[in-house]
């Protein structure tokens, strides 16, 4: 069977969002271990929460979409250079996955590539919003 793109493990960090290989889950980091992370979900059978360790070969990014912008707390601001951008605070997001501060009325790009996925927007966020 298909596999996505396998995470690498040097990349998450507590809180990042993660989709399981097999059942494509959206799951929440809560530790990080050697092989294994302790994620966090909604069972499916019974709706509620669970813990489990998966390895990490079984974790896949989880790809930004409009939803997953909205739900990490950005909003639609407006339309630039054909895409349309989130905002939350000083930073602003792309769809089409470029980063940017903005001020004084003015966007300054401060990534040389694209966000693609949930993880790395959280952390990129993270370590510039300390």
């Amino acid at each position: 069977f298909y596999r996505k793109k396998i995470m690498d493990k040097h990349e998450l960090r507590i809180g990042n969002l993660v989709h399981n290989a097999d059942s494509n889950t959206v799951m929440t980091v809560e530790e990080l271990r050697y092989t294994h992370a302790m994620v966090k979900y909604i069972r499916s059978d019974t709706g509620k929460e669970h813990n489990s360790l998966v390895e990490y070969e079984f974790l896949n990014p989880v790809p930004l979409t409009e939803d997953q912008f909205l739900q990490l707390g950005f909003q639609e601001v407006d339309i630039y250079r054909d895409a349309i951008t989130y905002q939350k605070g000083l930073y602003v997001v792309a769809d089409n996955g470029w980063f940017m501060k903005s001020g004084g009325g003015h966007k300054f790009n401060i990534l040389n590539k694209s966000i693609k996925s949930v993880h790395k927007l959280q952390n990129i966020y993270s370590e510039l919003s300390e």
